[in-house]
């Protein structure tokens, strides 16, 4: 256990430990002081010296003790050869220095500083142009060169660690008065089962390949072993995106933990890069030092915004004269008051005529509180590239849009094999991670054999399959919606890890409202691999609301059901068959097309237009689907794949043409839907949205366009549109919808409060539609909106943040407002309260 010690007098400490169950150990201050006594008799002493708040290592900080003194080196230790009496003293510049009588030094014991709240802007003054500046503008020159995501090709061995812990924050509470004393120093960690001020919840290794060509990079991890059981999906949580290669992007795009959500506001931060084109308005530079390497100068620059902005970093920079390349980057998020702080080290090695990203750190730390405890929730993901090879080999990989993909017996291997193929050593800590999970279950025999029971069983279910020979048993086929309420259904499919170039799938399942069965299949045959290439025939009776638009979407191995979403306040459904056969492209990197034939039969089941009855519309049909995703990517493990896409833009179009095989009609239909984010150096970023469709020709009812009102479905899931009204009376032949929302963040309001953190948004919906005179509709009244529907957006979040349930909590709202000329529903207005977890 740790102990925070302050002014000690006479008082009784009272030790807060939030991890063990200590409340308090009266007469400790006797104890201290008489283990402090033997160290007055050494006359070399050693320490480590840290800042209070992120716990990371202060170097170059001055230690002085009456007329010696010392500086802490890069890692924050310290040693200091003489006798532990007179008043210790640790100052360094943007800290409060702290002293304290010698003999209560305990060797080994961890020093906290305080970040100074008082400081004073530096002035600083030049003889003409900043020196910095050139050296930054090389970089820039020379960026095309260095940036290892611009290279044709490379790989590399690979090793990975990932770590997540929690850091208990002790202080001693003085029981005369109750004012809490900040600690001065800290005495040094244990880790046993019984007292420790730090617990390890998560350490994954993964070793294996790391292949790069032409932007495309993929991770094969070959062994992977983690403290925790293997049942759970550790290596899936963790995206490759937390981490990226290269340090040379306009923006330092981070997400917490996932991707972001698009369809939302304030989940992501886009960091400005010191590097990028016109930051010399934004950030200062100051060129510190110069170092000599070899033949090569390493020129050290640091960097801060010119203002506590929000999107913005602060760090060092060492800069290569060879190439005038980054050789080493270490950064943090500039906002003080951000509660998740954010930490990059990346760290690159010249070889093969090239600079290759060697060693790279994201980590972030988030402070969890309660009354009785104080923590903070560290995360640490390492990734370690060594043995650069400039070209590829036929045969070391193939390119099937994963970025990481962990092979099946990866985690098989023990920790003793482990051992053999791991490039670097643990330290002493990260092997007690090890121990304590092989010593807390040694003397379990039961709830380890449970465990490794529940292995297979828990794999099965977290990637929703269950293989059964050469088949998966798909367990994800079920849904519930307003019209069902709930589906209950089951899948097969072949295995397309052990056949990749033939899939077969069916599904079904039952309403437990409609009383009524809904299937699906489908054959393929792929002719890649990553099945972007395929030819599949397919048949299957469904039921959808009708007008509805469904573009192209990402390519999974196992797909998940097509959601449905029907407005509680009132809807009207379909009941259709598809029979058809359709051929996949993929020409050219993100873009995948869709060519496809098919009868379809539609019937309306809740509604009747006078002229038509509920009578079975058939057509014949024919078109093309295309898709567009920057970047898109997804994750393998086993059968389960996580895709992302955090990139812009998103484009998607249908086009399509119908013949009536039992009727005259004939009709052609096209529809496109566009995402794009633009991001700001001071201002945030916009997300807009964009779709739209025109349909020629004399369509019936069911493939007009009516998908412009948005829904609430169970368990929180919503279809986008318009908040306010009722479009269930609209319908058109052509339609235009924009979505944007302007993201400020902290931007716009920039407070000093802690619990006032506010995060502003503002978006506008609006959408123009027309409804054909040529079409008829007896006995169902039908209307448009040529005039236009508008619907203003206000996003404010974290008003107030408090602490809940130990997690920073923010409370605000979501406020719309509909202004349009006509308008068809109960209110104008609508608020809706907002409560999330305030990372930034």
């Amino acid at each position: 256990m740790s102990i925070g010690c302050g002014n000690f007098g006479t008082y009784t400490f009272v030790i807060k430990s939030n991890l063990s169950n200590i409340a308090r150990l009266p007469l400790i201050g006797i104890f201290i002081l008489a283990c402090f006594q033997l160290i007055a008799q050494q006359s070399t002493f050693e320490g480590r010296i840290r800042d209070f708040e992120t716990d990371e290592p202060l170097p170059f900080v001055n230690i002085t003790l009456q007329n010696t003194g010392t500086q802490s080196d890069s890692l924050g230790h310290f040693s200091l050869a003489t006798r532990l009496t007179g008043q210790l003293k640790f100052s360094i510049v943007g800290y409060d220095s702290r002293s304290f009588d010698a003999q209560y030094f305990k060797n080994g014991s961890i020093v906290y500083l305080s970040k100074s709240k008082n400081e004073l802007d530096e002035v600083l003054v030049r003889p003409g142009e900043n020196p910095a500046w050139r050296i930054i503008r090389e970089v820039r020159r020379n960026e095309r060169n260095n940036n290892p995501l611009k290279y044709d090709e490379f790989k590399a061995l690979s090793y990975t660690k990932i770590r997540l812990r929690a850091d208990s924050l002790m202080y001693a509470d003085t029981s005369g008065n109750g004012e809490t004393l900040k600690g001065y120093f800290k005495l040094p960690k244990q880790d046993s089962l019984s007292q420790q001020d730090y617990l390890n919840l998560l350490m994954l290794e993964n070793e294996g390949n790391f292949y790069f060509k032409k932007g495309q990079q993929k991770e094969v991890v070959n062994h992977s072993i983690t403290n925790v059981p293997k049942f759970f999906p550790t290596n899936l949580i963790f995206t490759d995106e937390q981490n990226p290669i290269g340090f040379y992007q306009p923006f330092y795009k981070f997400f917490f933990l996932s991707a972001a959500n698009t369809d939302g506001v304030g989940v992501e931060r886009n960091y400005v890069n010191p590097i990028k084109n016109g930051t010399f308005s934004y950030y200062d530079f100051e060129l510190t030092d110069t170092l000599f390497q070899d033949k090569d100068s390493v020129f050290v620059i640091q960097f801060w915004p010119f203002k506590k902005t929000q999107e913005a970093l602060k760090g060092v920079l060492k800069i290569n004269s060879n190439g005038y390349a980054i050789q080493e980057i270490i950064a943090e998020n500039a906002d003080t008051l951000q509660p998740l702080n954010i930490r990059i080290e990346q760290q690159y090695v010249f070889g093969n005529s090239r600079w290759y990203p060697e060693k790279r750190t994201m980590s972030w730390q988030y402070p969890f509180e309660t009354q009785k405890a104080k923590m903070r929730v560290r995360f640490t993901h390492f990734q370690y590239l060594r043995n650069f090879e400039n070209e590829l080999k036929e045969g070391d990989v193939y390119f099937d849009g994963s970025t990481k993909s962990i092979t099946p017996k990866a985690d098989t291997i023990t920790f003793d094999q482990f051992r053999e193929v791991r490039p670097l050593i643990l330290n002493e800590e990260e092997k007690k991670v090890y121990q304590k999970t092989d010593n807390a279950f040694s003397n379990l025999p039961i709830i380890k054999k449970g465990i490794e029971l529940m292995e297979k069983p828990s794999k099965w279910i977290m990637q929703a399959s269950l293989p059964i020979g050469p088949f998966l048993l798909l367990l994800d086929q079920n849904q519930s919606n307003f019209h069902e309420l709930v589906r209950g259904g089951l899948g097969l499919q072949n295995n397309l890890l052990e056949n990749p170039r033939f899939g077969f799938r069916a599904s079904a399942g039952f309403g437990l409202r409609d009383q009524t069965f809904k299937y699906r299949t489908s054959a393929s045959w792929h002719i890649t691999k990553d099945r972007y290439n395929r030819l599949s025939v397919y048949h299957v009776k469904d039921i959808r609301p009708p007008g509805q638009v469904s573009f192209l979407g990402p390519n999974y191995s196992t797909p998940y059901p097509q959601s449905l979403f029907f407005d509680r306040r009132g809807y009207i459904v379909d009941s259709y068959k598809l029979t058809g056969t359709a051929l996949y492209v993929k020409p050219i990197r993100w873009t995948w097309f869709r060519f496809y034939t098919e009868k379809q039969d539609v019937e309306g089941l809740n509604y009747e237009i006078e002229e038509l009855g509920k009578s079975t519309q058939s057509y014949l049909h024919y078109g093309v689907n295309m898709r567009f995703a920057r970047k898109e990517r997804f994750v393998r493990n086993g059968f389960f794949e996580n895709v992302v896409s955090n990139y812009f833009p998103i484009v998607a179009f249908n086009y399509g043409h119908f013949n009536g095989l039992n009727n005259s009609k004939s009709f052609q239909r096209f529809s496109f839907s566009i995402t794009q984010q633009f991001r700001w150096k001071k201002l945030g970023y916009d997300v807009i949205k964009i779709n739209g469709g025109q349909i020629w020709g004399d369509a019936p009812y069911n493939f007009l366009y009516n998908n412009l009102g948005g829904s609430r479905g169970f368990f929180g899931f919503s279809k986008p549109g318009f908040i306010t009204g009722n479009f269930l009376n609209y319908a058109s032949n052509r339609y235009i919808f924009l979505d944007y929302v302007h993201y400020f963040g902290k931007n716009l309001i920039k407070s000093k409060v802690k619990w006032f953190q506010p995060q502003v948004g503002i978006g506008h919906r609006f959408s123009w539609s027309v409804l054909d005179s040529t079409t008829r509709f007896e006995g169902f009244e039908i209307d448009s909106f040529k005039q236009g529907q508008f619907e203003l957006d206000l996003y404010l979040n974290n008003l107030i943040t408090i602490p809940l349930f130990g997690l920073q909590t923010g409370f605000g709202f979501n406020a719309a407002y509909n202004y349009s000329q006509t308008f068809e529903g109960k209110r104008r207005w609508v608020i809706l309260p907002n409560v999330n977890l305030n990372v930034f």
